[in-house]
């Protein structure tokens, strides 16, 4: 799978997931590149594979780029539309880039309190709450194995302990430079094609 293609198709599907709401025919994301559909299945088919996007029975997409329609512990509203994605990170990136506000809750795994962070603009308007974020490696699949790592947490201390008691490598970040960071990564993902 040539990672240019696969990342143009992950784009336009997430894309796609952000403007409608709902469930995305492989047919309209090979029409968004301008792509045949059979060539289309197969990049999506590899990308499911190693975790990059999630489809139905019916093969439409409900995740990719992390974000979701299916619900997880990390819910995002913007917009008065209301997602959810398959880790804090992608939440504080997808906030982040779009710079529009909103509000992120999830679920600490260390105490189990939901946690509400809310946005002005591209920033979190609490900056003592924290996301673990995990090195990624020895990752089968990015949502299953790589995603369940990355979390909210009350404060940084909080975070570090988690990932210490998970043994779970990683750096702890305040959730202002966690949207910094990942807005970087998921402008890419809004940009007009």
């Amino acid at each position: 799978m040539d990672e240019n293609d696969a990342r143009a198709v992950r784009r336009a599907a997430f894309r796609l997931l952000f403007a409608e709401g709902r469930p995305v025919p492989l047919a309209a994301v090979a029409g968004a590149l301008g792509r045949d559909e059979t060539a289309v299945r197969g990049e999506v088919e590899q990308m499911e594979a190693r975790g990059m996007l999630r489809r139905l029975a019916d093969g439409c997409v409900v995740g990719a780029g992390g974000l979701s329609l299916m619900p997880t512990r990390h819910e995002v509203q913007v917009d008065e539309k209301r997602f959810w994605t398959w880790c804090a990170y992608d939440a504080f990136g997808i906030l982040g880039a779009l710079g529009r506000g909103g509000t992120v809750t999830s679920t600490s795994p260390l105490t189990g309190r939901v946690l509400e962070a809310r946005f002005e603009g591209a920033v979190p308007t609490d900056p003592v709450l924290a996301v673990f974020l995990a090195t990624l490696s020895g990752c089968r699949s990015i949502v299953d194995d790589w995603c369940p790592r990355n979390n909210l947490f009350e404060d940084l201390e909080a975070a570090r302990r988690w990932a210490a008691e998970q043994d779970i490598e990683g750096t702890a970040l305040g959730v202002v430079e966690t949207a910094e960071v990942g807005a970087a990564r998921w402008r890419e993902m809004f940009a007009a094609p």
